[in-house]
């Protein structure tokens, strides 16, 4: 009537009462626990191990995907689980494929609470580290310089990192400084598979596009570039606006007033300006032909000047055959013949003005010198007019 069971210990042991275990919210695949008090044990609602061997925590149906149902945690509202550790341990779920190493820890998952670092690997490799100060490193656990150091991804051999996108797709690096407007995408590096051309923009407007063909396109923007197809098109997007191509080096300079400037001004007149007190040279198959010398003197097949007797001119010709010659032609349909022409004034500056002549002033003169062995400066004959 007390509920006891009179077992015994087998042969020759005595016969005694005992009271048996009971089970409470007892059913199938429940976790039995005990409840602290004696012969009472309780069969767990919330933990299962199902007839597969499968843990379920909060559900008694597994309904996870079959490549990771071995122990299911179910419930509603936030659900987790924690790893708890020493401050100077750490935390980890490896993934193995053998009982020995490496194959006992093929992959792993790490959290080193002296460090505050995250680790994601392969056997003894650290393929993933995120630092204490959320910086994510790809192939080694050492940051890049600090101003370029939120990413680093390192290599023994060659390292490089790909973006994958449609064929008629972008794929996009975006700079931004703001949540909002303009500042998300101030500066853009972009690649369009659309028409395989590459761009970069600065405060969010396009600067530099490179064509399919490798042609260089800066300032013009996407569909503005030349029909001519040229390797280099420069653009000013501005009305009135000077547009230059600015080369120095460390011998000339770097400001206003050095170096070589190729480009418009703001009245669209075409400038070659070489700012420094040295020739422009002009050449073909390999050989100078012409040169500028810093004078102003135009000096074909010569870099230096041979006017004799001391005339210095501006137009200088030389060859060391039937080259060392000027032609003046004039072919148009009517009565008229070319010319050579001898302007003369008084104005007293290079440009021309109406300064009265004075007698005896010499109108032009056409010369005709030969060496004597020694020098060319003395003229053999002379056509002038006063």
């Amino acid at each position: 009537s007390s509920g006891q069971v009179l077992t015994s210990g087998g042969s020759g042991s005595a016969v005694s009462w005992t009271t048996p275990v009971t089970i409470n919210n007892n059913a199938d695949n429940r976790v039995i626990t005990g409840t602290g008090s004696a012969n009472v044990l309780n069969a767990e609602s919330n933990v299962h191990v199902d007839g597969s061997g499968r843990l379920l925590v909060g559900t008694s149906t597994n309904n996870a995907h079959a490549n990771a149902d071995n122990a299911v945690i179910s419930g509603t509202g936030n659900i987790g689980l924690s790893i708890m550790s020493t401050d100077s341990g750490r935390s980890s779920i490896y993934f193995g494929d053998s009982s020995s190493s490496p194959g006992s820890y093929a992959g792993f998952i790490d959290f080193i609470h002296s460090s505050n670092s995250f680790n994601i690997g392969r056997g003894n490799d650290n393929s993933l580290t995120i630092d204490s100060s959320g910086r994510l490193l790809l192939g080694t656990t050492t940051e890049g310089a600090g101003a370029a150091d939120r990413l680093t991804i390192a290599s023994s051999a060659t390292a490089g990192m790909t973006i994958r996108s449609g064929t008629s797709s972008e794929g996009n690096i975006y700079f931004s400084d703001g949540t909002s407007g303009l500042d998300e995408y101030r500066g853009i590096v972009r690649y369009d598979h659309s028409d395989n051309s590459m761009s970069f923009r600065t405060n969010a407007t396009e600067r530099l596009r490179i064509e399919a063909d490798g042609g260089v396109n800066i300032g013009a923007g996407s569909g503005n570039q030349s029909t001519l197809a040229p390797l280099l098109q420069l653009h000013k997007a501005s009305s009135a606006a000077t547009a230059f191509l600015h080369i120095t080096n460390t011998d000339s300079g770097i400001t206003n007033n050095d170096g070589l400037v190729i480009g418009y001004n703001g009245s669209n007149d075409a400038l070659f300006f070489n700012k420094e007190s040295t020739p422009i040279r002009f050449a073909t198959a390999g050989i100078e032909v012409l040169r500028i010398d810093p004078s102003g003197r135009l000096l074909v097949n010569n870099s230096s000047s041979t006017s004799p007797d001391g005339f210095n001119s501006l137009i200088q010709v030389n060859s060391g055959n039937h080259e060392g010659s000027i032609t003046i032609g004039r072919h148009t349909a009517n009565s008229n013949g070319p010319a050579l022409l001898f302007q003369k004034s008084r104005s007293g500056s290079a440009t021309p003005g109406n300064g009265v002549l004075s007698d005896n002033d010499t109108l032009g003169v056409i010369r005709f010198y030969g060496s004597d062995g020694t020098d060319r400066n003395s003229f053999a004959a002379n056509i002038g007019c006063e």
